[in-house]
C-alpha cells in the first residue's frame, strides 16, 4: 500500500521547474564541468523548495532516465518510511555540495597546493583520484538526487526525519590494454557493495550531518546504474541506511533489478512463455489493424519476478473512432492473449507521436483513457 501512495503522489507533484545554473570547478588546474540537466523537476501543491541538486551531473554523462531514477528512489524510500510522511524534492544538500561531490578527489599533495589559492576549497570529491597508471580513473559517481520526508506541524513548520539520496554510478572502468587501445571493463560488484559504495555514502553522510539541525537525521542511500542499452532505463543495484545516532553506513544490500526487451532473444531467454504471448498479441493487432502498426514491449523484473510490463503501439490511425476501436481490441488482448499477472502500462500513439490512448492494468483492474 505504501508504494501505491507514494507513486500516486508522484503524478500530482510533477511539473516543470528551473534549476540552478551549471557549475565549473577547477581540478588540478583543469576545468571539470558539472552540467545542469534540463529534465523535469518536482514541485507540489504544498509549499516546497525546488531541489537544489536534481539534474546536476558530470558533463560527459547523460541521465535520460532521471525520472525513472526518481520514481525508483521513492519506491525504495517506501520500504523504510511509512506513508504518514510528506515528500519534498530535497533541500538539505546545496548545488555547491553536488558540484563538489561530483569532482575527483584530490591527492593530499594536490589538495595542499590548491589550498594556497583557495582556503575554502573542500576535498569531498566522490570520484577516484586521477593517477597516471594504466587504469584511467574516470567518474564512478555521475549524478545525485535528494528526497526529504517530513511531517508538517499545525503552524506550518516541518520536521524532516528522513533524507533519501540517490547516487547514479558507473560501475565500468576504461583501461588501456596492451595494444594501447581503450577497453571497457566491468568492475567487481562485490567490491562495490563491500567497499566503494560505503565510502561514497559515508562521505555524503559526513557533509549532511555537519549541517545544523541534521546531526541526527536518518539517511537512506540507493545506488543507481545507468543502462548501457539506450532504449532501457537504468536500475538500482544497492541500498542501505544510516541511523540517526550513527555516522557511517555499515552495510549495503544488493538489489536485483533488470529491464528485459521482449520480441527478441533476450526476452525469449528470460521468459519464453510471456515472450510468445506478447508476440501473439502483436500479431493479432497487426492482423486486425493492418501492417502499419509499430509495437514494442519492455518488462521490469525484480528478483527474477516480473512486476511491470510497458507496451508501446504506434499506428497511422488517429481518429477518435479508430482509437476507440483499437483500445477495445487491445484491452481484450491484454485479458485474453497476454495473460500476465504483472501490471501493464500500454500507450497508443499515432505515427507522428500524437497520443491516442493509454491503458493501465494494476492489480487486475484496467483503466483506459482515449485522448
Amino acid at each position: 500500500m505504501k508504494k501505491k501512495i507514494i507513486l500516486l503522489s508522484l503524478v500530482v507533484i510533477l511539473s516543470g521547474c528551473s534549476q540552478s545554473p551549471q557549475a565549473t570547478n577547477i581540478n588540478n588546474g583543469q576545468a571539470e564541468t558539472v552540467k545542469q540537466d534540463s529534465s523535469l523537476s518536482f514541485s507540489s501543491l504544498l509549499p516546497q523548495v525546488p531541489s537544489n541538486i536534481r539534474g546536476i551531473n558530470v558533463a560527459n554523462e547523460t541521465y535520460l532516465t532521471l525520472d525513472e531514477m526518481e520514481i525508483g528512489l521513492m519506491n525504495i524510500a517506501s520500504e523504510y518510511i511509512d506513508d504518514s510522511y510528506l515528500y519534498d524534492p530535497g533541500k538539505v544538500l546545496t548545488s555547491e555540495d553536488a558540484s563538489d561531490f561530483l569532482e575527483h578527489e584530490y591527492s593530499e599533495t594536490q589538495y595542499n597546493e590548491l589550498l594556497k589559492n583557495n582556503e575554502e576549497l573542500r576535498n569531498i570529491g566522490l570520484n577516484p583520484i586521477i593517477t597516471e597508471d594504466p587504469i584511467t580513473k574516470h567518474n564512478n559517481v555521475t549524478t545525485l538526487l535528494e528526497q526529504d520526508y517530513f511531517k508538517q506541524n499545525a503552524d506550518g513548520t516541518r520536521v524532516i526525519d528522513y533524507i533519501t539520496i540517490g547516487v547514479g554510478v558507473d560501475t565500468t572502468n576504461e583501461i588501456i590494454n596492451t595494444n594501447g587501445e581503450k577497453e571497457i571493463v566491468a568492475k567487481d560488484k562485490i567490491q562495490f557493495l563491500d567497499y566503494d559504495g560505503k565510502i561514497i555514502a559515508n562521505k555524503i553522510t559526513n557533509i549532511i550531518k555537519k549541517k545544523p539541525g541534521y546531526e541526527n537525521i536518518e539517511i537512506i542511500y540507493a545506488f543507481y546504474e545507468q543502462s548501457e542499452n539506450p532504449i532501457l532505463p537504468g536500475t538500482f543495484i544497492a541500498k542501505g541506511k544510516v541511523a540517526g545516532d550513527e555516522n557511517t553506513l555499515e552495510k549495503l544490500e544488493p538489489i536485483n533489478e533488470e529491464y528485459i526487451p521482449f520480441l527478441d532473444s533476450i526476452g525469449s531467454e528470460k521468459d519464453n512463455e510471456l515472450n510468445n504471448n506478447i508476440l501473439q498479441m502483436k500479431n493479432n493487432i497487426i492482423s486486425y489493424f493492418g501492417q502499419n502498426v509499430g509495437f514494442s514491449a519492455i518488462g521490469f523484473y525484480r528478483d527474477d519476478k516480473i512486476l511491470d510490463l510497458d507496451i508501446k503501439i504506434s499506428t497511422i490511425n488517429s481518429s477518435i473512432l479508430e482509437g476507440s476501436i483499437m483500445v477495445d481490441f487491445v484491452q481484450n488482448e491484454i485479458d485474453k492473449t497476454l495473460n500476465t499477472s504483472s501490471n501493464v502500462f500500454l500507450e497508443i500513439k499515432s505515427s507522428m507521436g500524437t497520443p491516442i490512448a493509454t491503458i493501465k492494468k494494476e492489480n487486475r483492474i484496467i483503466n483506459k483513457i482515449i485522448y
